[in-house]
């Protein structure tokens, strides 16, 4: 798999990660999915983001300030992340 498949790969495991903390629904647990994203010893995000091409400490950042807005807005603006997502390379951001 080439580099760039792979990033793509790791940065859809991380929306979806971040789809479950921030608009949950009846088959997610959002307390878990926050868990995993904040738990600040947890390896596992951390390379996650690193092998989606992110910086860990920028994405929790990013989902604070998605938590801060109302629902509604929530929304419109993790759709917008997830659509940017899907054209470019995240090393291009």
């Amino acid at each position: 798999m080439r580099s760039k498949s792979k990033r793509c790969l790791w940065t859809q495991v991380l929306l979806s990660g971040m789809k479950d903390a921030l608009l949950p629904t009846a088959g997610t647990n959002q307390r878990e999915a926050l868990e995993w994203a904040f738990t600040t010893d947890n390896t596992d995000f951390a390379d996650i983001c690193r092998l989606g091409g992110f910086d860990a400490e920028e994405v929790r950042r990013c989902l604070e300030s998605l938590l801060s807005m109302s629902p509604v807005k929530r929304r419109v603006h993790f759709q917008k992340i997830v659509d940017y997502s899907e054209r470019h390379d995240p090393l291009e951001l």
